[in-house]
């Protein structure tokens, strides 16, 4: 993510109440998001046959099945840094062909 989409989304991520960190992380997200659209595609598919972006595919792999229910459950509203770090985790293991167990395939280059 480069040039005026990024300057568009630190603006949006200024008009929203967020702290430095929370903001950070969320730039962070978006930039990881962003380069696995391009080593793997934009699509996940789970075994079950279910398509995710790389985002809820990481809240997948975090959470569980049910992600949005645990989700909302632990009232989690943005990205945390913890996330960040499963986030790469998965990266490194999909870059060795390893995928999560839950995980079929990718819409992939």
């Amino acid at each position: 993510m480069e040039g005026k989409t990024e300057e568009m989304v630190r603006e949006a991520l200024n008009k929203v109440t967020m702290n430095k960190e929370e903001r950070s992380v969320t730039m962070e997200m978006f930039k990881w998001i962003d380069n696995m659209n391009e080593k793997f595609g934009p699509e996940v598919t789970s075994v079950e046959g279910k398509t995710f972006d790389w985002g809820q595919a990481l809240c997948r792999e975090i959470f569980g099945p049910n992600w949005m229910s645990e989700m909302a459950s632990q009232k989690i509203l943005a990205p945390r840094r913890e996330d960040l770090e499963t986030a790469y985790s998965m990266e490194l293991l999909l870059d060795e062909g390893k995928p999560p167990k839950w995980m079929k395939e990718t819409s992939g280059k």
